[in-house]
């Protein structure tokens, strides 16, 4: 066969079980145009039955299905040419030729085709296979949704079922699948589908009971079969218990239980909105809450375990009752009576702790203890007071009970809370002895002052330094407190020299003599020309000011 004048479609006739593709109308695009066994020259057919051209490979295929009884061993086939062709059959080694319309063959098996178009090679063939129509109308199975029980089990012989469905149902999810691949149509409910799958949505929005029929119509276009189900509804469920009864950070009287139907349970004093989840046992349930003295009716939570949290306002009054309705699916209620009562305001009025930066406090800090010192770093002229209290609730304020001068200004007030690190900064630029009171007010109101006074601690006096080196050359006499002049030899290759010097006192702070520049250490180039001297000179300076001159004599020999 010619491979350039084959044509595939995209078909699938699932009915046939067959992986091919045929025509429109069973035309191939052969030389072929249609393959017909007619009622006239084959007088067991009651009517003409055309065969299906499937372009499946080489050879083509030809399927014929004729009614049931109809005797395939002598058929007389009316093939259409779209040209000039020699018709054969071919029989073993034997090719049969064929007057078209009239010779007859046995169509028990598949029969081999040859069209020989003049001019060409090679022949065009054609496998004919000829069935009776099946008369199969069963069904193999019918599918229902998870929680529809069928009654009894399907069985393809048995007619008459029923199908208790959830109360809630409003539409029936119904697949049939034939026993036969053939079958004209399978209808369910008034709804017909060609085809051997049949998928339909029936309704079941009202009343208690319905039916509908499942109708096979077989390949033969006159063997039926009709499955007949009753659909039921099941009785409405009448679970009207809570499963879930839950407000966070209150204390209930007792544990909940859904049989218990009156609870009370405290929040704390400061909660001004209670958030409460309910949830019914039964998914078909639904839950409401009603506010005695609110306006707006009550407020739908939800159904089963889909209710959310809702969100109730505190009264200013120490008391909020509530009623929690649950009502079944079949319209019983059960109502849960809630108090929810706010528990006194807490009197805790004592700190956790008490920190000044860089300044341990006198005593060492403790809750019950009211009084204390601490002594401030000389050079510090700003600090931080945190004071932080044991309840949450409290807070806390600074306020300055005593002040080096008249101008001095008060603290800003501080609310603070477990945590919050961040405490008061105070500036503290005098001299004398400073106090605040820290003030710690409890949620009641009731408060407790803790006292605290600063004082700088004496100014340090070291003017000595820690060290004194060279990167070159040799310092005479080594370091000593006692020794304030110094004197370094280089040899005549040393163009210079870098001397270091580092304060003994973490306060005192070291310039070069004619430099404004200060710190703890400092290094000071020294360039000296062969045979010359350079004296360098450098002071430390006391925390207090005090102040020490030291001196380097820098030599460098002569070449040699």
């Amino acid at each position: 066969m010619k491979s350039g004048s084959m044509h595939f479609c995209a078909v699938m006739f699932a009915a046939l079980a067959l992986g091919a593709c045929a025509t429109v109308g069973g035309h191939g695009t052969g030389p072929i145009d249609s393959f017909t066994f007619t009622g006239s020259s084959n007088p067991g057919l009651p009517r003409d039955v055309v065969g299906r051209i499937i372009a499946q490979g080489e050879p083509e295929l030809i399927i014929a299905v004729v009614p049931h009884g109809v005797d395939i061993h002598k058929l007389i086939a009316a093939v259409a040419l779209n040209t000039k062709a020699i018709i054969s059959v071919l029989s073993g080694d034997q090719r049969i030729v064929q007057t078209n319309g009239i010779t007859a063959n046995d169509f028990t098996s598949p029969v081999l085709y040859s069209i020989e178009i003049p001019g060409e090679k090679e022949p065009w063939m054609y496998r004919v296979v000829v069935r009776e129509a099946d008369t199969n109308a069963r069904l193999s199975q019918v599918t229902l949704p998870a929680r529809a029980v069928l009654q009894p089990a399907f069985s393809p012989v048995v007619d008459q079922y029923t199908i208790e469905v959830p109360f809630e149902t409003k539409t029936l999810s119904v697949a049939a699948l034939a026993q036969s691949a053939n079958p004209q149509s399978i209808a369910i409910g008034g709804t017909s589908t060609p085809g051997h799958l049949a998928v339909a949505a029936l309704d079941f929005s009202s009343g208690q009971q319905t039916t509908f029929p499942i109708t096979v119509l077989a390949e033969d276009g006159t063997t039926r079969m009709r499955y007949t189900f009753v659909v039921k509804r099941s009785p409405p469920d009448r679970n009207a218990l809570l499963g879930v009864l839950y407000i966070p950070d209150a204390v209930f009287n007792q544990p909940f239980t859904p049989s218990k139907f009156a609870y009370s349970a405290s929040v704390s004093f400061e909660v001004r909105e209670v958030v409460l989840n309910a949830q019914a046992q039964s998914p078909y349930a639904a839950v409401s809450l009603i506010i005695p003295g609110a306006s707006g009716g009550p407020v739908a939570l939800g159904r089963g375990a889909s209710a959310g949290n809702v969100r109730v306002d505190f009264p200013t009054g120490g008391r909020l009752p509530l009623i929690l309705t649950v009502t079944a699916q079949d319209g019983t209620t059960q109502r849960y009576n809630l108090e929810i009562l706010r528990r006194e305001a807490s009197n805790n009025n004592r700190l956790s702790d008490l920190v000044v930066s860089d300044a341990p406090l006198s005593p060492q800090f403790t809750p019950d203890t009211l009084a204390y010192t601490a002594e401030v770093p000389f050079s510090r002229t700003r600090l931080t007071i945190r004071a932080l209290p044991q309840d949450k609730n409290a807070t806390i304020s600074i306020e300055t009970a005593q002040a080096a001068s008249p101008n001095a200004s008060s603290p800003p007030s501080l609310r603070a809370y477990p945590g919050d690190l961040a405490g008061v900064q105070i500036d503290f630029n005098e001299l004398e002895i400073k106090g605040f009171n820290i003030v710690a007010t409890a949620q009641n109101g009731e408060t407790l002052r803790y006292t605290l006074l600063l004082h700088r601690s004496v100014p340090d006096r070291t003017v000595d330094l820690a060290s004194l080196t060279a990167s070159a050359g040799t310092l005479a006499p080594a370091l000593s407190a006692k020794v304030d002049t110094y004197t370094l030899h280089l040899p005549p290759d040393a163009a210079g020299v870098q001397l270091s010097a580092t304060a003994a006192s973490p306060f005192a702070r070291v310039a070069n003599e004619g430099d404004s520049a200060r710190s703890q250490s400092v290094t000071i180039p020294v360039d000296v020309d062969p045979g010359q001297k350079a004296t360098i000179r450098f002071f430390v300076t006391a925390e207090d000011g005090t102040q020490k001159l030291f001196q380097v004599q820098v030599t460098r020999d002569l070449p040699k």
